[in-house]
């Protein structure tokens, strides 16, 4: 059974997932299924997770994968042990399990846009009383601008049932960052500051996996060019 506890996290990928309660076992932990690249969940770094993105991900009780294809993530998954809640049950991952999409649908409306709107709706259907959000940014306009929707629905769902919702500022998740009319524009302006303090971070920590790509570039082109090297002067000895 998914829903231990009265509190649930979900968490995303993005830099307010480190802030989650992880230490504290009254929450439930959900993750999106990038977060069994996480070092300390036992899995070891693969090229795809070299910039250490996940490792500050430190417990997670189950992992979310709503997506037609991850035949990319079934080795990963696997290895960390966590039941997977996925699109329908898949026999080479034995933890999986399917989603109860008409049982959602028909109780909190359909309004699935995104892996995150898949579990907060789980989330409300399972009764949770209190529903946080780590790692979860819709601000960016052009990736998540149809995803929001269905966030914020659930959002407003969650609300209406006496649900505590609660999602870091800079997600854009809130239904008002300011009063109109009563507040100035400082408290929208320092979130996205915020927002873009932690995009140059991201910005910088991919420059540098680009820069070590390329040096092993350069690496393996010259250890090429040796072996043709070798290759020529071995043939022009027996010649």
């Amino acid at each position: 059974m998914l829903r231990k506890n009265d509190k649930v996290c979900i968490i995303g990928s993005t830099a307010s997932k480190r802030d989650a309660p992880y230490a504290d076992t009254s929450y439930d932990i959900w993750a999106i299924s990038s977060a069994a690249y996480s070092k300390s969940l036992g899995v070891d770094k693969t090229a795809s997770t070299s910039d250490d993105q996940w490792n500050d991900v430190h417990r997670v009780d189950a992992l979310f994968e709503m997506h037609k294809d991850c035949s990319d993530r079934i080795s990963a998954i696997n290895s960390v042990s966590i039941p997977v809640v996925m699109l329908k049950y898949d026999p080479l991952m034995p933890l999986s399990e399917s989603y109860p999409v008409d049982a959602i649908a028909a109780n909190v409306g359909a309004e699935f846009t995104s892996t995150v709107a898949y579990m907060m709706a789980y989330a409300i259907h399972l009764g949770y009383k209190e529903i946080y959000l780590y790692g979860i940014n819709m601000a960016h306009r052009s990736e998540y601008a149809h995803q929001r929707g269905g966030v914020k629905y659930y959002a407003g769902v969650a609300r209406e049932r006496g649900i505590l919702f609660v999602a870091p500022e800079e997600s854009q998740l809130s239904v008002c960052k300011q009063w109109y009319g009563y507040d100035d524009y400082d408290v929208v302006c320092s979130i996205i500051e915020k927002r873009k303090h932690d995009l140059e971070g991201d910005i910088e920590k991919q420059k540098l996996i680009v820069e070590a790509a390329n040096k092993t570039l350069w690496q393996l082109q010259g250890a090429l060019i040796d072996c043709d090297d070798l290759i020529l002067t071995i043939k022009g000895g027996i010649a």
